[in-house]
């Protein structure tokens, strides 16, 4: 009895920041290894549909592992959601409630609506668990995250080069599809805008030692992913991410980040041309066959996307408050072919959430974006490579969607933040920088 009168005593400092360091380890660990888990084991030689692939398993399951380390070290999102505002707890809740009525009482497939909810709330998951952990390490580790990203998706570059040019004698293989991580070629994309739009942001610094190598790394291998998998967007991507690195750095700054941003894209260049897969939907050769070839009507500069929009655009006509559910593009949509979205993010959110829960939504989002106005008023902010990749992946958004699938999504999560998180003024001194 005696037990309860006792006073719950304030976890010592070094323990505190022992189990930051834990999370912080584990957020890095996830951002390299879920690419390339998740293309290792989806893969097959010949192609099939598979909910392990659709559904992103693989990474779910990592994600998972994430959080009961996040958990355990005294970091859950339970805990960070508490310390939330009231403005962002109600957003969420309105999110989380208007997504799941509507996957219960309008989606068509409400397996599948429910299943998409569920790892969307984990992505939610993880980004909270993280910015719990942030909170107690300010200006230290949040470009740490964004340095991981890079690495996991040069990681997963050079298994998917590798695998592919494994086959690439193989007469079964399904260069379309692909099946390595993604069901599409032009996935690939996804990945590099993210590794560019990160790297350009660092390439604004003067950089040196790992975070040069790793900067470059972005720039080359995630432009090369772009050009590789024959993305016109994604190159379009990379390439505006690069202009609104260049017009944000410092003006004294800005030859030296043209050479190294340039030096980087030359690179992805020759990378992508050391091997072209023997089929007319990849590499530079298609972007300049399919510009070259141009077209009469929107229909066919877009690739039919124009379609897709505006079976969109009737979908949220017919159903504007709470959507339909996740996934639930591809049994609606009369286009004459099943695409798992309307190949744009925003359509994308207003079929699946609705006006409610995409509104919702940006309130979540916004906690990022008022405290990166006002830090653009110091010089160069620390959060520049986080805002480089959300430029780039929102401007692929536009005419396809990267935040269908498991991992663009959560780093962007993440990245908005880092992009939140991070303090005003320019990066601080540290090994291998200079400010």
């Amino acid at each position: 009895m005696a037990d309860e009168h006792l006073v719950r005593l304030p976890q010592p400092t070094a323990d505190r920041e022992t189990n930051d360091r834990r999370v912080l380890l584990a957020s890095l660990a996830l951002l390299v290894l879920a690419p390339v888990l998740g293309g290792l084991l989806t893969f097959e030689r010949i192609y099939s549909f598979t909910s392990i692939r659709y559904f992103a398993l693989p990474v779910l399951a990592a994600e998972i592992l994430f959080l009961a380390v996040a958990f355990e070290a005294g970091h859950s999102p339970t805990r960070a959601f508490a310390r939330l505002s009231v403005a962002h707890k109600s957003a969420w809740a309105v999110w989380f409630l208007s997504a799941f009525a509507a996957g219960i009482w309008v989606a068509p497939v409400p397996s599948y609506a429910l299943l998409h909810l569920m790892i969307t709330v984990a992505h939610a998951l993880v980004a909270l668990a993280i910015w719990d952990t942030l909170k107690n390490t300010t200006g230290k580790s949040d470009n740490d995250l964004v340095l991981a990203m890079i690495c996991g998706i040069a990681l997963f570059a050079v298994a998917t080069w590798a695998v592919l040019f494994a086959f690439r004698d193989d007469p079964d293989f399904d260069w379309l599809r692909v099946g390595f991580g993604v069901s599409h070629v032009r996935h690939l994309s996804y990945f590099g805008v993210l590794a560019a739009g990160a790297g350009f942001g660092f390439a604004a610094y003067r950089q040196q030692g790992v975070v040069w190598f790793v900067a470059m790394t972005g720039i080359a291998v995630g432009s090369a992913l772009s050009l590789w998998s024959g993305s016109r967007k994604g190159v379009i991507a990379t390439l505006v991410s690069a202009v609104v690195a260049l017009a944000l750095a410092e003006g004294g700054q800005r030859i030296r980040a043209f050479i190294r941003m340039a030096t980087g894209l030359l690179a992805g260049v020759l990378l992508s041309l050391i091997w072209i897969p023997p089929h007319s939907m990849w590499g530079i050769p298609r972007i300049l066959g399919v510009v070259q070839k141009g077209g009469a009507t929107i229909g066919e500069v877009a690739s039919n996307r124009d379609l897709l929009w505006l079976e969109a655009i009737r979908l949220f006509r017919d159903q504007p408050l709470i959507g339909y559910g996740e996934g639930q593009f591809r049994f609606l949509n009369r286009a004459g072919w099943p695409p798992n979205h309307p190949h744009d993010v925003v359509l994308q959110f207003l079929v699946q959430w609705g006006l409610v829960g995409t509104l919702a939504m940006i309130v979540v989002a916004w906690h990022a974006i008022p405290h990166s106005i006002r830090r653009w008023q110091k010089p160069l902010p620390r959060s520049l490579p986080a805002l480089c990749a959300l430029v780039a992946v929102g401007a692929e958004g536009i005419v396809d969607g990267p935040l269908f699938y498991a991992y663009p999504t959560l780093a962007v999560g993440i990245l908005l933040v880092v992009l939140g998180n991070s303090d005003a003024g320019p990066r601080p001194k540290a090994p291998g920088v200079r400010p």
